[in-house]
């Protein structure tokens, strides 16, 4: 097998015969999921992180117009305070993160 460069690539290929090459076929192999992870799940969640982050722009853009960029500033680094705190307290390694 030999190695073009970018325009050598490119020519070969518009001149390739038809067909499948050999890594058009290692390409096209499904990626498994996380292990344990179902794929409707995995989707769900990002669905919902999307939506999130639209209502999140939407209402931290509205308090910051009303109240000022310091106050939405605070806010804002208070609930990522209180989120990461959340997650810690509920994750399995809990108490590692404790001693942390």
């Amino acid at each position: 097998m030999e190695i073009h460069s970018g325009k050598e690539a490119a020519l070969s290929a518009a001149v390739a015969p038809s067909g499948p090459r050999p890594h058009d076929v290692i390409c096209q192999t499904r990626t498994p999921a996380a292990p344990g992870a179902d794929v409707t799940a995995a989707a769900t969640v990002v669905s919902v992180v999307g939506l999130a982050s639209i209502g999140g722009k939407i209402g931290w853009g509205t308090l910051t117009d009303h109240a000022g960029s310091e106050v939405a500033f605070t806010l804002s680094s208070l609930c990522v305070v209180a989120a990461i705190g959340i997650l810690a307290l509920t994750s399995p390694a809990a108490s590692f993160i404790a001693y942390v």
